[in-house]
Formats: structure tokens, sequence, C-alpha cells
């Protein structure tokens, strides 16, 4: 057994896959150029909950959203190394929630990645967008 994942910074560097926009979009908006992007075990935890709420979400779910991740990232993530590296022993999860974790953390990323970009406005489509697909807020 390792070391839990409870202090190094693990670094990412986002792969851009360019491909030519069908529908440009009008304006002069260009988003910022991703570097490497570095997260301590709980701003990963912070992102994850916060990818996996919505806005009106109580504190206590978002604090037990944060506590029951951290238990399982923690003990799954090495320590010792500066990327996110999984243990051996994530084989030992069934697929479904290996897929799910691998979500999880994948949303986390992406919000960490945001981030360091500058964004500032997260949201879930489903606060934008009702089941008819009407627009709900502008």
């Amino acid at each position: 057994m390792s070391i839990p994942w409870t202090i190094t910074a693990k670094d990412l560097a986002p792969v851009v896959h360019y491909e030519h926009p069908t529908n440009p979009p009008n304006g002069t908006f260009s988003p910022p150029g991703t570097g490497t992007v570095s997260f301590g075990p709980v701003d990963l935890f912070k992102s994850i909950a916060r990818c996996a709420a919505t806005s009106r979400a109580t504190p206590s779910l978002v604090a037990a959203l944060v506590a029951s991740n951290r238990a399982l990232i923690e003990f799954l993530v090495e320590d010792t190394t500066s990327t996110v590296a999984f243990l051996d022993e994530i084989t030992d999860l069934v697929g479904a929630e290996r897929t799910a974790l691998s979500g999880r953390v994948g949303a986390g990323g992406t919000d960490q990645t945001m981030e360091m970009m500058g964004y500032i406005w997260r949201d879930v489509a489903e606060e934008l967008i009702d089941s008819m697909g009407n627009k709900l807020a502008a």
C-alpha cells in the first residue's frame, strides 16, 4: 500500500485537438491558451464537488461530495508522482465505478483547467435548458 494522496501537486498538460468549426463564432473572442495545469488534492476535490452539484446545492451536500470523493481518490492516487497516477487497486473496482470515477476526475481536471484559463462562470445545462429544450436564462 502506498501513501494516500494528501500533499503533492499533480500536473496535467492539456492536449489541444484543433478542429475548424463548422459555424465560426461572431466577433473576436479567442479562448486563452492552455499551459500546464497544476493542482493539489483539495483543489481537485472542490472542483469535483462543484461539477457534481447544482448552484442551489446546500453547503452540506457540497461538503458530503468533497468528503466522499476525497476518501476514494486519496486512497487510489499515488502521492509520490507529479502526475495523476492511479494505484493497481483501481482494477478492483467494477467497471461502472471506474467509469464514474474517471468522469468525476475528468470533470474536476477540466474545471481546474478552465479556472487556470481565467473562466469564472460555471453552471450545468439543466439549470439553463428545460426538459423541452427551452432556454431558461439569458
